[in-house]
């Protein structure tokens, strides 16, 4: 008697363990929980077993997605759950709708140009940073959100650059936002006076120092630093247009085919005669020439102004 009052008592605890879910529900999560779409009836055990069945991913925003009967009954089987003790309210299919919250587009737009002031060797300052095209604000579902870049490899930040946003909700990466950006550097410039023409001699005054944006590394400017003695115009400048490093040359102190002197020193004793130059060089270039006296060609160094040295051992 005992025994048959225990079995009883035991098929009607289990009984009271049951699942109820209507023909529409709504969910705030990535995925479909049976607790967020249930009611969950039954003891501690029970409960903490099932609750946490996901039925799938949430349907995207303006969606809907049918979820049927019989995927629930696979889930619960899947746990080993004894459906003959289990009370299920289940309609054959039910429609599943998420509730969806706006994330502002400009939240995603300052976490990348955090990026790249972050990324540039340049004061904040120095830098003008746009958005091109900007995409509208998203849609996310409910749960922690947070926001990281996304793998990116390109090196040179300066120009166009598109950087990838990753929206991470309940720590999975949920969607993926790429933005557009056009990164410019202010930067000091040599800018012309008056028109400069090709092959004339350089000197910082015939230009003004202005700022410029400079959105391509390809434009080199010439150091607002850097020494112009000696240099000259390999082409003509306009006024008002920058100076870059390709417009200007240091001509050579020894050019072809001109006369020069050959210096020649053994022990503490210096030779000078005249020769002809077979190449050009600067400073420190070993170069072919001709001793005109002899018609022989050695090499020399550039030590000045049409001047070369021959090494004697």
């Amino acid at each position: 008697m005992c025994l048959l009052l225990l079995i009883m008592t035991t098929g009607a605890l289990a009984a009271n363990n049951g699942i109820v879910i209507p023909n529409s529900v709504r969910v705030r999560g990535v995925d479909i929980k049976l607790s967020d779409i249930a009611s969950i009836d039954g003891d501690a055990t029970f409960k903490n077993k099932v609750k946490n069945i996901i039925l799938g991913q949430a349907p995207l925003p303006g969606y809907q997605r049918i979820v049927y009967r019989d995927e629930v009954i696979y889930a619960l089987k899947a746990l080993k759950i004894n459906l003959t003790q289990l009370n299920l309210n289940i309609p054959y299919q039910f429609t599943v709708i998420s509730d969806y919250r706006q994330l502002s587009i400009d939240k995603l737009i300052d976490l990348g140009k955090d990026y790249i002031y972050d990324s540039l060797p340049y004061n904040q300052k120095e830098l003008e940073v746009d958005v091109i095209n900007p995409p509208q604000d998203v849609m996310v579902p409910y749960g922690d959100l947070r926001l990281e870049i996304g793998e990116f490899y390109q090196r040179n930040l300066v120009g166009t650059s598109t950087i990838p946003v990753e929206i991470i909700i309940d720590d999975r990466v949920y969607r993926r936002v790429y933005i557009q950006y056009k990164v410019g550097i202010l930067q000091k410039v040599f800018v012309a006076k008056e028109q400069i023409q090709k092959g004339q001699f350089v000197s910082k005054d015939l230009f003004e120092i202005k700022k410029r944006l400079i959105n391509t590394l390809n434009h080199q400017f010439v150091d607002v630093n850097a020494d112009l003695k000696g240099k000259k115009m390999k082409i003509s400048l306009d006024i008002g247009r920058p100076l870059l490093k390709s417009m200007v040359e240091m001509p050579p102190l020894v050019e072809r085919w001109k006369e020069i002197t050959i210096v020649a020193r053994v022990g503490g004793v210096e030779v000078t005669t005249v020769g002809k130059s077979l190449q050009e060089g600067n400073i420190g270039d070993m170069i072919k020439v001709q001793n005109i006296n002899s018609r022989k060609t050695i090499k020399a160094k550039v030590i000045a102004k049409n001047t070369v040295e021959v090494l004697i051992n």
